[in-house]
């Protein structure tokens, strides 16, 4: 009964750990991002194709893991950490703290996103 109620109505300043998938059209007054600068890169290792759009918009399956389909599977990537960047950097009402770090061993020219 009441204890209930009270317990649901003070439970709204609790801290709330969330997905940037499930926080897309939310709002919160205070965001800690830990994580909101990795370094993820496509890999061959442990793949025996890659998925694709090309140039056209076509799907495409790449089974000889060409340069070509690695770099446009990067490139999507990359579009897409962007995109849900964007979500996670847009959350916070009044504050927002971002936990980044140096990258360690990048080489030069080495996308840092």
């Amino acid at each position: 009964g009441d204890e209930r109620v009270l317990r649901l109505e003070s439970d709204a300043e609790l801290v709330k750990v969330v997905t940037v998938h499930k926080s897309k059209g939310l709002e919160y007054p205070l965001v800690y991002l830990p994580f909101a600068v990795t370094a993820r890169k496509a890999e061959r290792r442990n793949r025996s194709f890659f998925e694709y759009s090309d140039e056209a918009g076509v799907r495409r399956i790449d089974m000889a893991l060409t340069d070509v389909a690695m770099a446009a599977v990067e490139a999507a990537r990359i579009e897409e950490d962007l995109r849900l960047l964007y979500v996670a950097l847009t959350r916070a009402r009044h504050f927002l703290w971002l936990g980044v770090t140096a990258l360690a061993g990048r080489k030069a020219g080495e996308n840092t996103l």
